[in-house]
């Protein structure tokens, strides 16, 4: 092959040839477009790389390794594989890391050209694209496809809420992610995970993307009736599911004291989080309209335990959510998560088990079941649900896919919850519908657009701020070794801090959130935000705040 383009590093490598001759010396160059190989390091008499084997950079993946002088490069579409040999622990991480880096900036000048047209774009035309595609569940004859012979009066169908537009513009994707996909055994028997296993998120930013459906509550808190209310709660609740559908990578898991602000009042909220708690590994949200609608607060632990090939997630807390307007406040459990072909690259993720949602002020209810996948009676990821006032009749069936649309059904004749009766109702109202995700966003660990602006940093962020994280920044940027490195760095310098405190018996005390008892559940602990994080922002008065990175 002749490539006439830029050498980025060039020099001698030791390659394993076959069992009779070993690893052998072949120089090797890496352009911006390919690594490959040649026998010896003159170039012809026209200047151009001529190579005896090559691998193309897009199709190019390094698996991790341990080793302190062998790597891997192979292209499985092409069933090919390099096996390398440094001479040094040192000169392997710096052809690691070259190479990562050309595939970093192969992509972006891709993604650059490829979206250079539509971050050119009027901005105003983007808010109101944004606004009418990516939060369409408004109650209004246009977005929730209601049949023009719909029995519903026309005073439940609620127009949205008008919200003011800050024009900041904010990226639409990341750096791709490093071609590292390998998974052992051995990593479950350390109970540790490589690296290729996560996304550039933490746990903390990943629980905050349900608010990307915040619309939902916004409308809910216009409802008609308090079934009709209840009916979009349970909307807004099966959407936070929605990204896991396609996210098969982990995020990062929280440092104890590690913090994350979303601050959107181009989309009407803003939430502050903290992980308050490290055995078991706990966060504390709360969220809040920024029109006054309503408030949010949780509590998100989890316990897991491990399959031959299967990882079964058991989440606990209590979320809370009290609405200004109608005074009522409903609570609800997280639903269980399954994640199959653990081994394998194409992971799969499913939800399972029945998440009721209480109306703690007049005693409705909504039981959602979310239905296990199953290949034999072609039910995936189906979810349905019934809404039921406190006299046990059914107001509203619900019926859907947690990865893609919530519908609803207001029950004209009203029946017994217990009864299987056959019910006349109402046409179909679209409750949620996913957003939709962009076709390249498959090369960024498959993140929305709303996703790829969790981690953009911003100023003012206090510094315990996730996306401060060094290790996560680094994934972020593709720099796979470096991260690495800031994770093992990052892990023994809370471990060391955790001893420190045991030694002196001292309990950790959580900057933000305060723990207090959950007077809707008996003998459960709840975290609720003590207040002062915004006025400490204002200030820039960080001073409380731990030195965790």
């Amino acid at each position: 092959m002749s490539i006439q383009t830029k050498i980025l590093k060039q020099g001698w490598l030791k390659k394993w040839t076959n069992y009779f001759k070993g690893y052998c010396y072949r120089w090797f160059v890496l352009t911006n477009d390919a690594l490959g190989y040649r026998y010896y390091q003159e170039e012809d008499a026209t200047g151009s790389t001529k190579f005896q084997d090559y691998l193309p950079l897009e199709e190019l993946a390094i698996p991790p390794s341990d080793h302190q002088t062998k790597f891997i490069a192979n292209n499985e579409t092409e069933n090919k594989t390099f096996y390398f040999k440094a001479t040094s622990h040192e000169e392997r991480l710096q052809w690691i890391t070259a190479i990562n880096e050309a595939q970093v900036s192969k992509e972006q000048r891709a993604f650059k050209s490829k979206y250079q047209e539509s971050t050119n774009s009027d901005t105003n035309e983007r808010c109101s694209i944004e606004d009418s595609q990516e939060r369409s569940c408004t109650y209004t004859n246009e977005n929730t496809q209601l049949s023009t012979e719909s029995v519903l009066p026309a005073k439940t169908l609620k127009p949205p809420l008008s919200r003011e537009k800050k024009h900041r513009q904010r990226r639409q994707c990341i750096p791709p992610k490093p071609q590292n996909n390998g998974f052992s055994m051995w990593f479950l028997t350390l109970g540790n995970l490589p690296l290729s296993f996560f996304e550039p998120l933490s746990m903390i930013q990943r629980v905050t993307e349900q608010f990307e459906n915040s619309a939902i509550l916004d409308r809910a808190s216009q409802a008609a009736d308090s079934c009709e209310q209840l009916a979009l709660v349970a909307a807004f609740t099966v959407s936070g599911y929605r990204s896991s559908a396609i996210r098969s990578h982990s995020p990062f898991t929280p440092l104890l004291g590690e913090t994350f602000e979303c601050d959107r009042e181009d989309l009407g909220f803003r939430c502050i989080s903290e992980q308050v708690s490290q055995n078991p590994p706990t966060l504390a949200q709360f969220a809040e309209s920024t029109n006054g609608l309503w408030t949010y607060w949780q509590d998100f632990s989890y316990s897991h335990k491990y399959g031959l090939s299967t990882l079964k997630v058991e989440p606990h807390g209590i979320s809370h959510l009290i609405f200004k307007g109608s005074g009522n406040h409903y609570t609800w459990h997280k639903v269980k998560t399954v994640v199959s072909n653990l081994l394998s690259s194409e992971r799969k993720v499913d939800h399972v088990g029945d998440v009721s949602i209480f109306n703690q002020t007049n005693g409705e209810t909504c039981h959602l079941k979310f239905v296990c996948d199953s290949s034999a009676t072609g039910i995936d990821k189906r979810v349905t649900g019934d809404v039921i006032n406190r006299g046990k009749i059914v107001q509203w069936r619900l019926s859907g896919k947690w990865d893609s649309e919530i519908e609803g059904f207001k029950m004209i004749s009203t029946t017994n919850a217990k009864k299987n009766d056959n019910q006349k109702c109402s046409p179909s109202i679209r409750l949620w519908q996913a957003t939709a995700i962009a076709p390249e966003a498959k090369t960024y660990y498959n993140f929305s657009a709303f996703a790829c602006e969790l981690n953009e940093m911003e100023e003012d962020i206090a510094p315990t701020d996730s996306r401060q994280r060094p290790d996560q920044r680094r994934l972020e940027e593709g720099f796979f070794d470096q991260a690495t490195r800031e994770k093992t760095r990052l892990e023994k310098k809370s471990n060391s801090t955790t001893t420190e405190r045991e030694k002196s018996q001292k309990k950790y005390t959580p900057v933000w959130f305060k723990e207090e008892g959950d007077k809707f559940n008996e003998g459960l602990k709840t975290f609720v935000y003590k207040g002062g994080y915004w006025e400490s922002k204002k200030n820039q008065n960080w001073s409380m705040c731990p030195n965790i990175f």
